[in-house]
């Protein structure tokens, strides 16, 4: 009969046995047979009457407990099952089939964290069962619980250390937590233990791009791709990987390959449209980030993807801009659960401000962030770091003394960083992201400080109700354009902005005029913001200084496919490319150093300089700049005059256009200027980081006194 079950012949065993049981009645064995033999021919209460007569027979018999424990499961008996394969587990507790057949008896009732448990042990018995770790893994992604799965992963991989995908898997969830270390040095054992593992390659990409190592990013991509041509992942990861190195015209490739391998993978379309808007193709990158939305409404990247590219033309009007932030703001709030009570005091001695970035690094918003920020910690404001970005270098370093604590956000959900911050007891949160990369907004919509404010890092509405304020100056803001926003505007009364002066001793050189004989104009700004109109203009300026030459530099134009539409571009406007000088992305001291090949800036519109206007500034070059009509468009307007320098905003492209012949004829006038601009501007309070301060806590003082006497009774009380 033992060979008739193994054979599958389960009718014949049933046959055979029930005419020996009436010789044999209380045969165990043969009776845990006929048991599984009815099991098999799904007979599931003649198996439970079979296993309890064996039962009754083989009292210390695990096996014949756990079979009648699996066959009360079929029955819907499920309080019967759960003691019977208990007995069988206090008989052979260091079994993990009995282990392992508890956890499925818990899992028809419904009890994931039980059957987890138990599947947990079974697998911690024999850790060689790879079924039993994948129920592990997906029983645990059920849960919703991330460190139950990062200690089931790490229990993976202790078990098995040279398993490249436990590795793999465990280096992608360690790379979500934010410990970007420790994950490149799992994804390179991975990949050494399994030079195959596509997965291993991919996360690996990923964790190096984090670490801007983009050379060693793509090549780990390209392996990735390699691996797995019809994965549609390592494809996207390595497509963005080549946008930032900006090699674009391979990254368009790549990412159109992701699409066509997976049509409805919404991060390739938003990738692809971030390639295409590095291009300066402003109306597809529009496409494809709607197209990310529509297959997935709660795609927030996306949404602030197309948020940020609305700036880059004049095409989209104010109206547009406020309507399509509105609706990420309902999006946010769906997703919320809003606090509406603060631990926070009316009259704290020092104001607990706390700052939501992913940019406390060398990038802009560090640079204008550093300038002032060791003045304030000897005020009034004790600080709050919350990094969303974990990237860290010497500015970080820099900044981070200033902070009374510093608890990243990286890896945290939105409702854990909520909570974190509430904790905190935070009276003022600071947003220093708007729609930029590294955005927490989502956050802001659970309300976790009683004043939320946007400032430094965006230049437009979030969209998201419950920011409170956004921090503006009068020249950036007029009255007239408060409507442009949900928030309400307050100013600062000087400028928005304050810059850190570069950390170099490179002087500022002769006007290059001089000595060229000419005029070379310059710019510095993004590929995506030069935009056909400002091409026109510039050309116009070209054309009204016929010795004049252009010096363009930016990271899109490494990309040769890139330089010959450009230049096409100008050729078609009638600028011979002999005028024009193209350069990609090089070291900050030697990008800071090209200043001295330039005589002054002409700006891009309606996405002005910041940043390049600043250090243009501090290295004796004035930028001629388009006052517009928002707070972006008009932002050089407020640079410019917070530097004391208002004779260098033009009302309109005409005045733009005549300011810039004007300014070319006049080489004595620049050279003059050149040579006291820096000493001029670094008194202004574009870079008086400490009078910047002072300005700044009574600000926000203000903001936190208005609140107080609107939520608070006279009673106060000091923290």
């Amino acid at each position: 009969m033992v060979r008739d079950f193994a054979a599958g012949r389960h009718e014949r065993v049933l046959a055979i046995g029930k005419e020996a049981l009436k010789r044999f009645p209380e045969h165990g064995e043969l009776l845990k047979l006929l048991g599984c033999a009815s099991y098999a021919c799904e007979s599931y209460p003649e198996a439970v009457h079979f296993f309890l007569e064996a039962a009754a027979c083989l009292p210390g018999d695990a096996q014949t407990f756990s079979n009648l424990g699996n066959a009360l499961v079929k029955t819907g008996n499920i309080a019967a099952a759960l003691e019977a394969h208990q007995v069988a587990l206090n008989l052979q507790p260091h079994s993990p089939e009995c282990r392992a057949n508890l956890g499925h008896a818990y899992l028809s009732q419904g009890e994931r964290l039980l059957a987890l448990e138990q599947f947990w042990l079974a697998f911690d018995q024999d850790p060689g069962n790879r079924e039993l770790a994948a129920l592990c893994r997906e029983l645990v992604e059920q849960t919703g619980d991330r460190q139950l799965l990062l200690a089931f992963c790490r229990l993976n991989v202790e078990r098995l250390p040279d398993d490249g995908s436990a590795l793999a898997v465990l280096g992608g969830m360690v790379l979500l937590e934010g410990d970007a270390e420790e994950a490149e040095r799992l994804l390179q054992r991975a990949v050494a233990c399994e030079p195959g593992n596509a997965v291993a390659w991919s996360n690996l990409s990923v964790v190096l791009q984090g670490k801007e190592q983009l050379e060693e990013a793509v090549e780990a991509g390209y392996r990735a791709v390699e691996l797995s041509d019809h994965w549609a992942v390592p494809h996207n990861n390595l497509g963005l990987a080549l946008k930032d190195l900006g090699r674009l015209s391979e990254s368009e490739t790549i990412l159109r390959q992701a699409i066509r391998i997976d049509p409805a993978y919404p991060e390739a379309w938003s990738n692809l449209g971030l390639t295409e808007q590095s291009q300066g193709y402003i109306a597809e990158a529009e496409s494809c980030f709607r197209k990310a939305l529509q297959l997935n409404d709660q795609y927030f990247r996306a949404h602030s993807n197309l948020l940020f590219l609305l700036n880059y033309s004049s095409d989209y009007s104010k109206e547009i801009r406020l309507r399509e932030a509105r609706a990420f703001g309902r999006a946010v709030a769906k997703m919320a659960r809003k606090y509406s009570d603060w631990n926070c005091k009316p009259e704290p001695k020092r104001l607990r401000v706390g700052l939501v970035s992913g940019d406390l690094r060398n990038h802009p918003v560090g640079y204008f962030l550093e300038s002032f920020l060791g003045s304030l910690g000897s005020l009034g404001i004790e600080w709050i770091a919350y990094p969303t970005n974990l990237q860290v270098d010497d500015l970080t370093a820099r900044i981070r003394t200033s902070f009374a604590a510093w608890h990243p956000l990286a890896g945290l959900s939105d409702e854990e960083a909520a909570r974190l911050i509430h904790g905190d007891g935070v009276h003022i949160l600071l947003d220093l992201a708007g729609h930029t990369d590294h955005n927490r907004l989502s956050v802001f919509a659970w309300k976790p400080a009683p004043v939320q404010v946007s400032w430094l890092g965006y230049f437009a509405t979030t969209g998201v109700a419950e920011m409170d304020y956004i921090l503006a100056d009068p020249e950036g803001v007029p009255e007239t354009a408060q409507d442009q926003f949900i928030e309400s505007v307050r100013y600062l009364p000087e400028t928005r902005l304050c810059f850190a002066p570069p950390k170099t001793d490179l002087p500022v050189s002769s006007l290059p005029a001089l000595s060229n004989g000419a005029v070379t104009l310059g710019s510095f700004q993004n590929l995506s913001k030069i935009t056909p109109e400002v091409l026109e203009v510039w050309a116009q300026v070209l054309h009204g200084i016929p010795e004049a030459r252009l010096r363009l530099q930016c990271s899109q134009l490494a990309d040769t496919a890139v330089r010959e539409r450009l230049l096409g571009q100008l050729r078609s406007l009638g600028i011979d490319s002999n005028r024009v000088a193209l350069h990609g992305p090089m070291s900050r001291a030697d990008y800071l150093a090209a200043y001295a090949e330039v005589d002054f800036l002409i700006d891009t519109f309606p996405y002005p300089g910041g940043t390049t206007t600043c250090e243009a500034l501090w290295m004796g070059v004035p930028t001629l700049t388009l006052a517009g009509d928002s707070m972006l468009a008009r932002q050089g307007a407020s640079l410019m005059d917070a530097a004391g320098l208002p004779e260098w905003v033009a009302a309109d492209r005409k005045s733009f256009v005549a300011k810039a012949i004007a300014f070319a004829a006049s080489p004595g006038e620049l050279a003059a200027l050149r040579a006291g601009l820096r000493s001029r501007v670094e008194k202004s309070p574009l870079f008086d980081g400490k009078r910047f301060g002072e300005n700044f806590e009574v600000v926000l003082r203000g903001l936190w006194d208005e609140h107080a006497r609107n939520h608070y009774s006279t009673t106060k009380a000091l923290d």
